[in-house]
């Protein structure tokens, strides 16, 4: 007689993909299971496991996690009733969604501005608020969002709430600080001086213009959208004063006085060149004078086409002599083409030490000549006597 003992073990349960802890909702837990001598099944959470016994029994299962702690327990069965169980523990820790603001400013000068960004969330569905007021979301562009807001004057708070539908917010703060700016009145035509008795003033007001009135010496005028303004103006002669005022709708303001001149003929600068020498021996020297025109603050005056002053009062400069006479020519000249011009005669002379020198060699020239005169005479009287002794 002889015994033989057959030892049935449970089946082989190897579990290959089950992470501990997790930030997703959405998991998949894999693995084999295999049994020598048996036919096999796999239950997990006690729900039938498909099995692949093609691919040595293995098999691949996905799951929906809550947030915490997710037990799993896994039950191998043989045909021959034994069994293996493991358990695993998947944590899944839930964060808020994700927000990004990604155009806010601190600080505008304009009311009206837009604030956008980004939210989203990886597990669940996400909704955003501003102020308490719903957002749309454009879940096909990464949950982009976008909202025009119009700001009161001085600090405006936002608050943003991104919440998800498992409960989870994140909440942020923005301020941005509203300074209005003040409309600036410019000018692109409004002369100081004119012959003209009726001109355009014409300028742009330019800044914060929102709600903008216009007023010239306290009548109003309209302004073209842009700020633009064109306004006839007739004129009297002699000078016209206008008081040009802008407030926009903030109530800030800005206030411009214009003188502007009618005179029905424009006269050239009044120019003076202070004495200076006729002669001397020094290589430059000092040129100087004045210059005034009431009608134009801003006169030019040249020195030989050098710029030497702009603007009415005293003048000078330093002009450098060449041997001989030279002419220096000092013109006056204003704004409206006016001008005025005066010109000096100044004679370089040579050193003296130069000159007596150049004299002492003329001398000694000069006597040279006479010597040469003396000695033709003699030859004139040999000549002569030649011819006589012919005779």
């Amino acid at each position: 007689e002889r015994t033989v003992n057959f030892s049935v073990d449970g089946p082989k349960l190897t579990i290959t993909q089950c992470p501990t802890s997790v930030t997703k909702k959405e998991i998949t837990i894999s693995g084999e299971v295999d049994d020598a001598n048996y036919g096999v099944s796999l239950t997990i959470n006690g729900e039938n496991v498909s099995l692949s016994h093609m691919d040595w029994g293995s098999w691949s299962k996905k799951f929906t996690l809550k947030e915490g702690e997710n037990k799993f327990v896994f039950v191998a069965t043989s045909t021959a009733g034994k069994t293996v169980t493991e358990e695993r523990t998947v944590n899944f820790s839930v964060d808020g969604p994700k927000l990004t603001i990604t155009q806010c400013p601190t600080s505008v000068t304009k009311k009206d501005i837009t604030i956008s960004g980004e939210v989203d969330d990886a597990n669940y569905g996400v909704s955003l608020t501003i102020n308490g007021e719903s957002v749309s979301l454009n879940h096909m562009d990464w949950g982009s969002w976008s909202k025009k807001f119009t700001l009161k004057e001085g600090e405006n708070k936002f608050v943003f709430v991104a919440t998800s539908t498992a409960g989870k917010t994140v909440t942020e703060e923005r301020t941005v600080t509203f300074n209005p700016g003040e409309p600036k009145i410019t000018f692109t035509n409004c002369p100081e001086v004119t012959q003209k008795n009726e001109i355009y003033i014409e300028g742009k007001i330019q800044g914060e213009i929102s709600e903008i009135k216009f007023y010239i010496n306290d009548q109003p005028f309209s302004v073209q959208n842009n700020g633009s303004f064109s306004v006839r103006a007739k004129l009297s002669e002699g000078d016209n004063d206008y008081l040009f005022r802008a407030v926009n709708g903030y109530g800030k303001s800005d206030s411009v006085t214009k003188t502007i001149k009618y005179i029905k003929e424009i006269k050239a600068p009044k120019l003076s060149v202070d004495d200076a020498p006729f002669e001397t021996e020094d290589d430059e020297i000092e040129i100087s004078g004045t210059v005034d025109d009431d009608n134009d603050p801003k006169v030019v005056v040249y020195v030989n086409d050098k710029k030497v002053s702009t603007g009415s009062g005293d003048w000078e400069t330093t002009v450098k002599l060449d041997k001989g006479t030279n002419n220096i020519i000092v013109v006056a000249e204003n704004s409206y083409g006016k001008t005025t011009s005066i010109t000096k005669k100044i004679v370089r002379l040579e050193p003296q030490k130069t000159r007596q020198q150049s004299e002492a060699v003329k001398d000694k020239g000069d006597d040279d000549d006479d010597e040469g005169e003396e000695y033709e005479d003699d030859g004139e009287d040999v000549s002569d006597e030649g011819d006589g002794e012919d005779d």
